[in-house]
């Protein structure tokens, strides 16, 4: 593994021409030079033209995701890193990491992920990110040493000097809000996407904390129509009470592509040795194994949990069902106890 860190330079300069959207307009201006006057002023006209021309429908409904810090957010994502990298040679050249092809870069993950696009835009396939949660529990808080007048800001991200000022109290006096956590989020997710190649794919975990906030802006990012999944991922099968008496087991993971169109999953080959490992065959056909229904541990046993001692049955459609004189409902069906492999009687456990 080579290992980078990364060294502060002395001081941050700000170009002119780094604004909260430059990235945007630059990619305007090259592909729709035409929509620009000879003073670099924008035309809208022009631009409606060419999509009225290509017969793309126009909506007239839409929503956004808005919340102060957006335009910081935005300028962020922006901004070239305020860092160098340096290689630690003293790992580097020890006689394991000599001939190593992977990168470990140790640093802000926003600054990393700058460092990143100079040699991989458009270049990693997928991206799993396992961003702050914000519970409340996870130490996330919102600290930025970047280093703006309010009347600086007000300029490169385009706001009024008084939304400016509200900006700059919570990023330099810490903040938990959803606000803090989306301006946090945002720039990671969109230098994340200029990473991605044109068939990539990325995951974000979370869970219901920031679900909706982070559902709407990526989005924003990505555009609606790439979302791919929202999956469930089991994390604790007995769940965390909360207040109301609900548990939750579950989190999430956002999957999103960065062009759906081109974009291919699933196509892993089948290994089957792994697949003789995890499933059984029986007279019915394949089948695999889930977590037992008979409890372990300590009070187990029958004599422990007398009420967990009763029969279960399965018919010939593979139905289970109870009885409440513990009789089954045809002498075909198929009775099963809580029987351990060694005979041990134990009880159920739900």
């Amino acid at each position: 593994m080579i290992w980078f860190k990364m060294d502060m330079k002395k001081e941050t300069i700000f170009s002119e021409v780094e604004t909260a959207n430059s990235k945007q307009l630059a990619v305007l201006k090259a592909n729709f030079p035409q929509c620009f006057d000879k003073n670099g002023a924008f035309i809208q006209e022009k631009l409606l033209e060419i999509i009225r021309a290509s017969e793309v429908e126009l909506s007239k409904e839409s929503y956004s995701l808005n919340w102060l810090g957006k335009s910081y957010a935005r300028l962020l994502a922006n901004l070239p890193p305020k860092t160098l990298l340096a290689e630690d040679k003293t790992h580097n050249q020890q006689e394991e990491n000599k001939n190593s092809q992977n990168l470990l870069i140790k640093g802000d993950n926003l600054e990393v992920l700058k460092h990143m696009v100079n040699a991989y835009a458009e270049k990693v396939n997928m991206i799993y990110i396992d961003p702050p949660y914000n519970t409340g529990k996870d130490g996330f808080v919102y600290n930025d040493d970047r280093k703006f007048t309010p009347e600086q800001l007000s300029e490169l991200a385009g706001i009024e000097l008084d939304e400016a000022n509200r900006i700059l109290e919570f990023t330099t006096k810490g903040s938990s809000s959803h606000s803090a956590w989306l301006t946090f989020i945002y720039p990671r997710l969109y230098i994340a996407r200029e990473l991605l190649k044109e068939d990539g794919v990325i995951f974000i975990s979370i869970d219901d904390n920031e679900d909706k906030q982070l559902g709407l802006l990526c989005d924003e990012v990505f555009g609606q129509g790439n979302f791919v999944a929202k999956l469930p991922t089991i994390m604790n099968l007995k769940g965390n009470h909360d207040n109301f008496g609900f548990s939750d087991t579950h989190e999430y993971i956002y999957v999103y592509a960065k062009n759906k169109d081109v974009c291919s999953l699933g196509q892993f080959d089948i290994d089957e040795s792994e697949v003789e490992k995890e499933w059984d065959e029986d007279e019915y056909g394949l089948f695999k194994r889930a977590d037992t229904l008979k409890r372990t541990g300590q009070d187990a046993s029958r004599k422990s949990r007398p009420k967990g001692w009763f029969p279960v049955f399965i018919n010939s459609e593979n139905k289970v069902y109870v009885t409440d004189d513990d009789k089954p409902l045809n002498e075909d069906d198929y009775v099963l106890y809580p029987v351990s492999p060694t005979g041990e009687e134990l009880s159920w456990s739900w």
